[in-house]
């Protein structure tokens, strides 16, 4: 993600976008995570998984990334970010597992630290790389996003049993 938000000012500048409308397409954003976190929340509980979740989580970021980077209106970076907002719910679904899989409140606290911790250490990396790549060619990060979504997607399907994070232990 953090790759990606660094070119999010350079594009919306091709297309006009400034001031409060910049503020709107940030909140359509925003309200998108609150609506996508329910409804697969309910969905991750009742038939997806945290596994499906996750999927569908890099699923959809990864799609909305790839409009990011071959956007060629403002409408399709408007869509792009209701895609990511309604789908990418991947902290959602590896916090709910951790939840999940660990039995007692010391382990839980410990390992949800760790994983607070590697996302901000995360953002900060994503951040700086995004904003070097986007110096070669504006689209770099959203690409690499897209291919590094791909990547944890195979991960997940290959390394992540199938019943991991469905039921309390």
């Amino acid at each position: 993600v953090s790759l990606v938000v660094p070119l999010l000012p350079g594009k919306y500048r091709q297309y006009q976008l400034t001031g409060w409308k910049y503020g709107m397409v940030n909140s359509v954003y925003s309200l998108t995570q609150i609506v996508g976190g329910l409804v697969l929340g309910i969905a991750s509980d009742r038939m997806l998984g945290r596994k499906g979740l996750l999927l569908v989580s890099f699923a959809g970021a990864a799609a909305s990334y790839a409009m990011v980077a071959c956007a060629a209106s403002l409408e399709i970076l408007v869509v792009s970010r209701v895609t990511v907002g309604l789908t990418k719910q991947s902290m959602t679904a590896i916090s709910a597992m951790m939840t999940e899989l660990t039995s007692d409140s010391a382990s839980r606290t410990a390992w949800l630290s760790r994983i607070q911790c590697a996302t901000t250490l995360a953002w900060a990396a994503g951040a700086g790389v995004g904003g070097l790549l986007s110096t070669l060619r504006l689209e770099a990060p959203a690409l690499i996003a897209v291919a590094l979504y791909g990547v944890n997607a195979l991960i997940i399907c290959f390394a992540l049993p199938a019943g991991v994070g469905t039921t309390r232990p």
